[in-house]
C-alpha cells in the first residue's frame, strides 16, 4: 500500500502538475500503476468485447455461473480481449496527444509483452489459449514463444510511436521508455536488467 501511494501521488506528476502541466494517464490493468487521479484519465471501450468487469463478477460469483461452468462462456479468453483492445487504445492514443495545446506529462503503461499473449509480430490477433497446457499454465517453451512474439511487436510498435510523437510536436518533447522486468523464465539477475532509454531535447546521443 505504501508504494502503490508513492507511485499514484509520485514526484515527478507533482512537480509538472506546479507548473502548469497537463497530465495524462492511461488504464493499464493494474489498479497500482493506473493514475487515475490525472487531469485526463483514458480508458478502452469497456464494451469493446461485449463484457463490462462488473459484468465479468457476476457470472464468476452468481448462479450465472453455469454458463461458464458448461462451456458456454469463457471468461478468461474475454479477458484476454479486453487485455488487446485496452492495448491497442493504448498504442493508437498515445501518439496522438503530441498534437494537443499545451505543456503536458504523459504516463503510459503497457504490460507488453508480458501474458496474455494476444499479439502476433505484426500486431494481428494471435491465438491466445494455444500457449497455454491442459491445466491452464504456460510452459517454459511456450511462454518463450509467446514473449518473443509480443516483444517484436511492443519494439516496432514503440519505435513508430516516438517517431509520430518527434515528427508533431511543436516544442522537442522528452521521452522516457523503460522496461519494468523481464520474464520468469530468465535467472533473477538478467530478470531485473532493463530497457532504460531517455530523449532528451539539445543533448547528443550517448549510451549509458
Amino acid at each position: 500500500t505504501p508504494l502503490a501511494s508513492l507511485i499514484r501521488n509520485n514526484a515527478v506528476k507533482k512537480y509538472v502538475e506546479a507548473r502548469g502541466y497537463t497530465t495524462y494517464a492511461f488504464e493499464t490493468g493494474f489498479p497500482w500503476s493506473e493514475l487515475d487521479n490525472s487531469d485526463v484519465y483514458m480508458e478502452a471501450n469497456p464494451l469493446a468485447n461485449g463484457m463490462t468487469a462488473f459484468e465479468g463478477i457476476v457470472l464468476e460469483r452468481t448462479a450465472l455461473r453455469v454458463a461458464v461452468d458448461e462451456g458456454y462462456l469463457n471468461t478468461e479468453l474475454l479477458d484476454f480481449t479486453h487485455y488487446r483492445e485496452r492495448t491497442q487504445f493504448t498504442l493508437k492514443t498515445l501518439p496522438t496527444l503530441a498534437t494537443r495545446p499545451g505543456p503536458k506529462f504523459v504516463f503510459a503503461h503497457l504490460i507488453l509483452p508480458h501474458p496474455p499473449f494476444v499479439f502476433n509480430v505484426d500486431g494481428s490477433p494471435a491465438d491466445s489459449l494455444s500457449f497455454l497446457n491442459e491445466k491452464n499454465v504456460y510452459p517454459a517453451d511456450k511462454f518463450e514463444e509467446g514473449y518473443l512474439m509480443q516483444l517484436t511487436y511492443a519494439s516496432t510498435a514503440i519505435t513508430e510511436i516516438v517517431r509520430q510523437i518527434l515528427a508533431t510536436s511543436a516544442t522537442p518533447p522528452i521521452i522516457v521508455i523503460q522496461g519494468d522486468h523481464g520474464p520468469w523464465i530468465q535467472s533473477n539477475d538478467r530478470r531485473l536488467t532493463i530497457l532504460n532509454a531517455y530523449y532528451l531535447p539539445g543533448h547528443h546521443d550517448a549510451i549509458i
